[in-house]
C-alpha cells in the first residue's frame, strides 16, 4: 500500500483498501469496463472516492498496472488531477470532485477549463504517465472551480520509453483535448 499526504486517517485509508465490500457503505456513482466506482459518505458531508477493478471484466487491467498508474497519479501535486491517496492490486482511493464539466460551463470559462485540462497533463507528464482518455466524462470541476483530470483506468506509465515514443502517447492525449475544446465550444450558453 502506497500512502500520499493524507486528508483522511491511516485507519481510514487501511479501512477502505483492505475490508470486504460487504463491510463499506458504498453508493456506486460509475462503472467501467475496467472498474466501478463508487461514493464514500464521510461525517461531516466530506466525500471519498473508493474505483474497484473489475477483475472480472475481458477489459479489466492488469493489478500491476492499476497499482502503477495509481501511484503515478499519487506522485502528481497539482491543483488539475484528482488526488489519490492509496492504492493496492485493486482498489483506488481518491478525492471526490462534485461537478460535471458542463454543470459549470456557464460559470467557468472554456478557456480556463482547457488551460486547466493542459496543466494536468503536463503534470501527468512530468511524473512519467499520460492519461489516456481525455473526455468529458473525466474531467470535473472541484468547489474552488478547478478543473481536474480524473479516472486513471487507462493511464499509461511512459518514464521507461524513448523521448520519441513518449511524444506519442502525449500526442494522443493533445487529439483528444482537441476534441473536447471543440465541444465545449459548441454546447457553450447562448
Amino acid at each position: 500500500m502506497f500512502l500520499k499526504t493524507l486528508a483522511i486517517s491511516p485507519d481510514e485509508l487501511t479501512f477502505l483498501l483492505c475490508a470486504p465490500l460487504s463491510e463499506l457503505s458504498l453508493e456506486q456513482i460509475g462503472g467501467g469496463a475496467q472498474a466501478n466506482t463508487f461514493l464514500v459518505k464521510r461525517p461531516k458531508d466530506l466525500y471519498l472516492v473508493l474505483r474497484i477493478a473489475d477483475q472480472y471484466s475481458p477489459l479489466s487491467v492488469d493489478p500491476q498496472c492499476f497499482r502503477t498508474t495509481g501511484q503515478a497519479f499519487m506522485a502528481v501535486r497539482s491543483p488539475n488531477v484528482v488526488r489519490v491517496y492509496g492504492v493496492t492490486d485493486d482498489r483506488m482511493v481518491m478525492e471526490h470532485v462534485p461537478y460535471s464539466i458542463y454543470d459549470m460551463l456557464g460559470t467557468i470559462s472554456p478557456q480556463k477549463m482547457i488551460r486547466d485540462i493542459v496543466c494536468g497533463m503536463r503534470s501527468l507528464f512530468r511524473a512519467g504517465c499520460v492519461h489516456g482518455d481525455i473526455s468529458a466524462d473525466n474531467v470535473r470541476v472541484d468547489r474552488t472551480g478547478n478543473a481536474k483530470l480524473l479516472d486513471p483506468g487507462l493511464s499509461e506509465p511512459i518514464g521507461h520509453l524513448s523521448p520519441t515514443a513518449r511524444r506519442l502517447y502525449f500526442r494522443r492525449d493533445v487529439q483528444a483535448l482537441r476534441q473536447l475544446a471543440k465541444e465545449f465550444f459548441r454546447k457553450l450558453p447562448k
